[in-house]
């Protein structure tokens, strides 16, 4: 179970991140997906 855990993201950056992509314009918001899906 730790391990799952530990490859997802906190819920504390996904809430950022939503938060961010709330006031992002969409392009913006698909781009950090993309950078995170990368990294």
């Amino acid at each position: 179970m730790e391990t799952v855990q530990l490859r997802n993201p906190p819920r504390r950056q996904l809430k950022k991140l939503d938060e961010d992509s709330l006031t992002k314009q969409p392009e913006e918001v698909f781009d950090v997906l993309e950078k995170l899906g990368e990294g």
